[in-house]
């Protein structure tokens, strides 16, 4: 070989190697910058998003309908929980319908009537004005089954006894961090034993959430609740991402 082929050669290969360099750095700056990409943070929803994640009537099946009346029980949630100021404060959101609290920046809600088991479902979205500050309450509602199992209160415009359960129920289809809650208040009404049986539920996903309550003295429809539960979640997630979930049909502003 010539000493210009040798020279020729030489260089040939270190073009290569320098290509090869150039191409793998590249190639890891590339991985690492996707590494490296942040998850987006899930936004706070506007007035007329909360609005439009609502769910309807229809979603709930009949002889679900909207109304505009508070729930006839809600007296009964009015009380005193004895020996215990967790209790009181989960006695007290079931009443006001604020399962995660009141500090919210926006929220809709809509109460719906079962005439057939006389029972009320009150729905509400809300974006909460501090994430991490929800998610504390998200999980000290988690923990009630636990510091609130059974307890005892006061309840009522007659200061009556009344004993209070609560348990945790599944709701599968739900979004990935909730809570579902079967409370039972026994208690009596114009003298009468009576059983004020509700089902409670609360879903979080960034500072977004969904609360309702479902029940009243005849029981309460856990496939209502699971359904409110299942679509509720649906309709927020798409919401959250900018999509446009299938109007309800037929429901008041």
């Amino acid at each position: 070989m010539t000493h210009a082929a040798r020279v020729s050669h030489g260089l040939a290969a270190a073009l290569a190697t320098t290509a090869l360099m150039a191409t793998a750095a590249c190639s890891g700056a590339s991985e690492a910058s996707v590494v490296a990409a942040p998850t987006p943070t899930a936004s706070p929803l506007t007035e007329a998003q909360a609005e439009t994640a609502l769910i309807g009537a229809s979603d709930l099946g009949s002889p679900w309908e909207q109304t505009d009346e508070d729930a006839a029980h809600d007296g009964l949630l009015e009380g005193e929980a004895e020996g215990s100021e967790d209790c009181q404060k989960f006695l007290d959101r079931l009443e006001d319908g604020d399962l995660l609290g009141e500090e919210t920046s926006t929220d809709a809600s809509r109460v719906f009537y079962d005439n057939a088991n006389e029972s009320y479902l009150d729905y509400k979205v809300a974006a909460y004005e501090n994430a991490a500050d929800v998610q504390k309450e998200m999980d000290w509602l988690k923990k009630v089954p636990q510091t609130c199992d059974q307890f005892t209160a006061k309840v009522g415009p007659d200061d009556t006894d009344a004993t209070v359960q609560v348990i945790e129920f599944a709701l599968p289809d739900a979004g990935d961090d909730h809570i579902g809650l079967h409370t039972t208040l026994t208690t009596k009404v114009e003298g009468v034993d009576a059983t004020l049986t509700l089902d409670s539920a609360a879903v979080l996903m960034g500072p977004n959430g969904i609360t309702f309550t479902n029940g009243g003295l005849q029981g309460a429809e856990r496939n209502a609740s699971e359904q409110a539960a299942k679509l509720g979640s649906q309709r927020l997630q798409q919401v959250m991402e900018g999509k446009t979930p299938a109007e309800t049909p037929g429901e008041q502003d």
